[in-house]
């Protein structure tokens, strides 16, 4: 049961929309040492593994070529069967330093608990080369990894007071930044894997620098393993990898991998069931002044990209309208209130790229971007009721953060709306069912604060249903860079207020800032459906930046300010979007204040990882899949008080990513589908 949820929406996901897309051909792990070697990009991974006293489960992300991402939890156990004693979480990271080549292996730096338990931290420097059917690996661990200590820690030489100070392998601190590569010695480790006639196994040999001290000190009983390990790993399916190995001749290790790739294409949902031909609700402004150049105003849904919906407005302006003569037709996206600029394309080449007698190369580059804000769309039609959005979401979140036991979980279904009102205000609303948690003990280990920020969060949970959202909300853009918005309302489950943002997105550039400043009051767990507020007024702001980090699809942002707490600190976080509808992001969050988890232990740093995913219920009408669904799942602690970010209901850079330059590029081929 301990990872029983986060598995079935995986598992349902993967079975109702995804292809199993890709053989691995190098092994990331051996028995019990890293390789150098990465996953495809774009991978997902789920793992289940067990060497005694642990068992656990762990849940990655390659989000590029040189980096990948996993939150694991491991549980100390003396018998699989009845359940953890402590559990030790972790965020493991691994970056590739070099390629392969010729002559020189790949290179790969690791931190295993670089956020988390210290008795699971250890950094690691791997090299991996391969000779014919043969991977060999060779490196250099630190922390636990390396406490077999085959020689003193060579970075001593860059500071003996830093990097050669004793370094305990357990305690009730947790590891961090001034931990990595720490320790008076550090240990070798090495392995092999080859390749056998038969494609999906693989034999490994390794030999770790884990000398399970801490293991001999805190486990009655404990029978120390040598270094050695010999094992197989069988590949039966492309999504499925099963290993097991014989440890240092009194051990047995068994684990399991899940892969899948999440950027296989999957046709978008309602593609077919955009008819823009029996509609002309999506083009909302037309000028037809300057007959041979006329310019249309385009209101960008959901279920399409916007070149998609360029190409189709392109064909229903010239059939709908017999619009004869015209030399250019410029159009201007907008969502949700917000524009980009007028793409100018000659008709000409529109004519040719939609016939399929030219390529949407050649219509790329004779598009012209204008970035001034024409006169005439500025005041266009109101967006019609076809723009507003419905949805379904069933949202789990589990915290594997916790020391003393290994999970808390919570389930919940959300209904939720948006609607275009007169003068394109936004309405949101949406209602909160908590299905199931396992957070009734909570509130006897943890006293929170009259203040709480979100320690409370059972009070929540136990409600039969709370409005999550209920509120007004006005974006309109400055300029095709400049995007303003407001909203007041009951901005999240938790928290009622106004506030608003501003986002500078320069078309053409990767890079965008923006500011956001909010005034909230706590809304109260005990009054119907939580629509009271308490407490005093609460003000929170941040900087926030964002870099499109070029050919992987992957967006970095930082935001730096004052969180809900009245603690300062940033918030570092990776996501990525699949042509699919996926969406993966991986974030940490540092403050100037510790606090106490929900048993007790100190935390002054945090990550999480959160999975959403769109699926369709099969053999369903259309009005349900129009309006279902999604499952998002979400590891991050529960009922924590600092480093708490208010959740926005319509944040600026999600809002403008519609009618970004990178929505456009990276979904050009679908202007003639």
């Amino acid at each position: 049961m301990r990872f029983f949820y986060a598995a079935f929406f995986i598992g349902c996901y993967l079975s109702l929309n995804l292809s199993f897309a890709f053989a691995k051909s190098e092994a990331t792990q051996l028995n019990t040492i890293e390789t150098a070697r990465t996953l495809p990009v774009d991978t997902f991974s789920l793992q289940f593994d067990s060497l005694p006293p642990y068992y656990g489960g762990a849940l990655g992300m390659q989000f590029s070529d040189r980096f990948y991402m996993q939150l694991r939890q491991t549980v100390q156990t003396s018998n699989v069967l009845n359940g953890g004693k402590r559990a030790l979480p972790g965020l493991d990271l691994k970056l590739k330093l070099l390629n392969e080549t010729h002559f020189i292996p790949q290179v790969a730096l690791g931190l295993k608990s670089a956020i988390g338990h210290k008795k699971q931290a250890g950094e690691y420097i791997a090299l991996t080369k391969r000779f014919y059917n043969f991977d060999v690996t060779g490196g250099m661990a630190w922390g636990r990894l390396g406490s077999a200590a085959d020689i003193k820690n060579p970075f001593r030489v860059l500071s003996e007071s830093h990097f050669g100070k004793k370094r305990p392998l357990d305690g009730n601190d947790m590891n961090k930044a001034a931990d990595w590569f720490t320790g008076e010695n550090v240990a070798f480790f090495g392995g092999v894997s080859w390749q056998t006639p038969y494609e999906p196994l693989k034999l490994n040999v390794d030999w770790n620098g884990d000398a399970y001290r801490s293991e001999e000190q805190t486990v009655a009983g404990y029978s120390t393993p040598d270094r050695w390990a010999i094992g197989a790993q069988y590949t039966p399916f492309p999504w499925l990898e099963l290993s097991g190995a014989y440890i240092g001749g009194n051990k047995f290790m068994a684990r399991a991998r899940l892969f899948n790739l999440l950027s296989t294409k999957a046709p978008n949902k309602n593609l077919n069931s955009t008819n823009y031909y029996d509609s002309a609700y999506n083009i909302i402004s037309i000028d037809n002044s300057r007959k041979e150049h006329p310019k249309l105003q385009l209101a960008l849904t959901d279920n399409a990209s916007m070149p998609y919906q360029i190409g189709k407005s392109a064909e229903l302006y010239a059939t709908k309208t017999r619009q004869k003569g015209f030399q250019t037709l410029s159009i201007q996206p907008v969502y949700f209130g917000l524009k980009g600029p007028e793409l100018v394309f000659p008709k000409r080449g529109l004519d040719k790229t939609l016939d399929g007698a030219a390529s949407k190369n050649e219509l790329w580059h004779s598009m012209e971007v204008k970035k001034d804000m024409p006169s005439f769309l500025t005041n266009g039609s109101f967006l019609s009721l076809n723009h507003n959005k419905y949805g379904l979401k069933i949202e789990h979140v589990e915290d594997i953060s916790q020391e003393y036991r290994a999970y808390i979980h919570r389930t919940s279904l959300l209904a939720e709306a948006r609607q275009i009102l007169p003068f394109n205000f936004t309405a949101g609303f949406g209602l909160r069912f908590p299905l199931y948690d396992s957070m009734d003990n909570a509130l006897l280990l943890k006293k929170y604060p009259g203040n709480a920020v979100r320690s409370d969060e059972i009070l929540y949970a136990d409600n039969f249903v709370n409005i999550d959202r209920a509120y007004l909300a006005k974006l309109i853009s400055l300029s095709p860079d400049t995007h303003l918005g407001v909203s007041a309302g009951y901005l999240e489950e938790m928290f009622a207020g106004i506030g608003g943002e501003i986002l500078y997105r320069p078309w053409e550039k990767r890079w965008a800032i923006g500011a956001e400043g909010w005034l909230v009051k706590k809304r109260d767990a005990k009054s119907s459906m939580a629509s009271s507020t308490k407490g005093d007024l609460i003000r929170t702001g941040h900087l926030n930046l964002y870099y499109n980090i070029p050919k992987n699809n992957l967006t970095a942002s930082l935001n730096a300010g004052y969180f809900l707490g009245e603690d300062i600190g940033t918030k570092f976080e990776l996501s990525k979007s699949f042509s699919n509808g996926a969406k993966i992001s991986g974030f940490i969050t540092m403050t100037d204040e510790t606090d106490k988890d929900i048993f007790g232990s100190d935390m002054e740093y945090y990550s999480g990882l959160t999975l959403s995913m769109p699926f369709n219920v099969p053999k369903a009408s259309g009005f349900i899949n129009n309006i279902c669904c999604e499952a998002e799942l979400q590891l991050r602690p529960i009922g924590r008080d600092k480093g708490q970010k208010l959740r926005t209901p319509l944040p600026l850079f999600q809002m403008s990513e519609k009618i970004s330059s990178q929505h456009l590029k990276e979904n050009w081929e679908d202007v003639a589908p």
